[in-house]
């Protein structure tokens, strides 16, 4: 970076599938040189426009790479198979996508004339992006920074949170999460065993190999009659720079996080000894941090210890962390962060603490139906994915949920693509019931903060159609006007609930399905039989 150049430091804090234009900015510093030039920019009548243009700019530089910053990206299925973005239209207006997370770049560069500056030059931006989850609020206006929602499904399955080691931020809930990731990727590499390559050591006692030095023993050993020589060699060893940086990484943590660290990794006996037994192998502590992040740059490339290419790079951003958050601060031109689909954490907890209600050969995530077999151009038919598929002891579906986080289904507007792909993906299985299972914090307005309650509406599909129930299923999200405990035990109450209240209707309509299903068949034979009489 030319430090000649004046850059000016930017932060937007946005919400989910909520208006840019709400995005709150902040200049975080104002710098002396062009001093006149950067106040015209932002307290000028055109600052909230020109302060939006920045933002959108920024906006479509990344959405033009979204996925190489979504961690949890999948492989199509969870985008309909269209490229992710940060920010698209929705309802005429332009919106923040399902995407939460931050992220930033050191050097973003915006023409004056995108500002509607009429002059030649740039400016540059330190520029920082937080989108928060629309559900982590204090009140129905109030955007908390605390996420207990965000780390409620990040971290659930994984770690034991409690009020306090919650997160206070995004920034934090990061550090957690690269503490869960550097945990995951240590269990996987530790399979193969301590990493091992060679390295050169330079000794200087009374049991000499390899190599002497001739120098380096003059030097130390001349004249004092001590037994000791200088000498050098190269060994296949477990003192290595990885290894020393695997532990540096657990020490920095721990500094940091003492209690989250002593909880979600240190009572974990077997990771435990195996950071213990290797600080005693590598003598433990000999290198700075600046140190082990240079000799550490180059990436692994020995197939036997791949696994351990995963574990080098968290430790690299756990030791870079420092005053930076997640970012890599390798660069300082690099865009850089991380950042979460949100429909698919959804879909992803409901699958662990809802579904888990049943068994596996009963309830079915993600699976594919094929519809329209040997239609023209389509020999294998077309593909459907419904969220969730239910099934009776015989293994024929009967029921449909689909796990629904955009913002629609709690305000009654723009639902119908979603009800249209219901009853299409409940046609195509021939069943009986379908819904949507979504989340809102809205009905803390009318329950009085009462998330234990759950409201599970029975719709029928119109006048004419009584065969298919649609629910319409509302999972309330308390605000964050408590502490993370209450908050927790109130969620949790909402979630056990719906499962109960889930299980109910899924077992209710596998009853109905099941009395009706012999005449059902009844039926399609004799319209089959009608049709084929037809046709003569």
């Amino acid at each position: 970076m030319d430090i000649n150049k004046e850059i000016i430091k930017i932060k937007y804090i946005g919400m989910d599938y909520t208006k840019i234009d709400y995005a709150k900015c902040d200049t975080v510093n104002d710098t002396k040189e062009k001093q006149d030039d950067i106040s015209n920019l932002f307290n000028s009548d055109k600052k909230e426009k020109q302060q939006k243009q920045i933002l959108i700019n920024f906006l479509n530089y990344l959405n033009s790479n979204a996925s190489r910053y979504i961690v949890n990206k999948s492989d199509g299925k969870k985008f309909d198979n269209k490229k992710p973005v940060l920010y698209e239209e929705y309802n005429d207006k332009f919106m923040f996508s399902g995407v939460v997370g931050v992220i930033s770049d050191k050097d973003f560069v915006v023409n004056k004339r995108d500002l509607d500056i009429d002059e030649d030059g740039e400016y540059h931006f330190d520029i920082t992006l937080q989108i928060n989850s629309r559900l982590d609020k204090k009140n129905n206006e109030e955007l908390s920074e605390k996420p207990y929602f965000l780390s409620t499904l990040l971290l659930d399955s994984d770690v034991k949170l409690n009020d306090d080691n919650i997160p206070n931020s995004y920034d934090e809930l990061f550090d957690y999460l690269l503490l869960i990731w550097f945990r995951k990727y240590l269990q996987e590499a530790s399979i193969k065993g301590f990493f091992r390559t060679y390295r050169r050591f330079e000794r200087n006692d009374d049991r000499p190999k390899g190599v002497m030095d001739v120098t380096r023993h003059i030097k130390l050993n001349m004249g004092q009659q001590n037994g000791k020589v200088a000498y050098s060699y190269r060994e296949n060893s477990v003192d290595n720079y990885l290894n020393h940086l695997i532990v540096e990484a657990y020490e920095y943590l721990k500094r940091k996080y003492y209690n989250f660290v002593a909880n979600n990794f240190d009572s974990n006996y077997e990771l435990k000894s195996l950071i213990d037994n290797l600080k005693i192998m590598i003598g433990y502590p000999q290198f700075s941090v600046g140190e082990l992040i240079y000799k550490n740059i180059k990436p692994i490339a020995h197939p036997f210890y791949l696994e351990y290419e995963e574990l080098r790079q968290i430790c690299l951003k756990i030791l870079r962390n420092e005053g930076v958050s997640v970012f890599d601060g390798n660069t300082d031109n690099e865009t850089s962060g991380i950042l979460f689909y949100m429909p698919d954490l959804w879909e992803q907890y409901l699958e662990r603490r809802v579904f888990d209600a049943f068994s596996s050969d009963y309830v079915a995530s993600q699976k594919e139906i094929v519809v329209l077999k040997g239609l023209k151009d389509e020999g294998n038919g077309l593909i459907t994915r419904p969220d969730f598929i239910f099934y009776d002891n015989e293994g024929n579906p009967f029921m449909i949920l689909d796990a629904k986080f955009k913002p629609g289904w709690d305000d009654n507007y723009n639902v119908l693509e979603d009800y249209t792909k219901c009853i299409r993906d409940t046609v195509d299985i021939n069943g009986v019931a379908t819904g949507v299972i979504y989340p809102n914090n809205k009905a803390s307005d009318t329950k009085n903060n009462d998330a234990s309650e759950q409201y599970i509406k029975e719709l029928k599909i119109s006048n004419y159609n009584s065969w298919i129930m649609f629910y319409d299923i509302c999972i309330d999200v308390p605000y964050l006007n408590i502490d993370y405990n209450k908050w927790k035990s109130e969620f949790n109450a909402g979630i056990d609930n719906c499962r109960q209240s889930v299980k109910e209707k899924v077992e209710t309509n596998k009853l109905y399905y099941e009395k009706v299903k012999d005449s059902l068949d009844s039926l399609n034979k004799e319209r089959e039989a009608f049709i084929h009489n037809s046709s003569k």
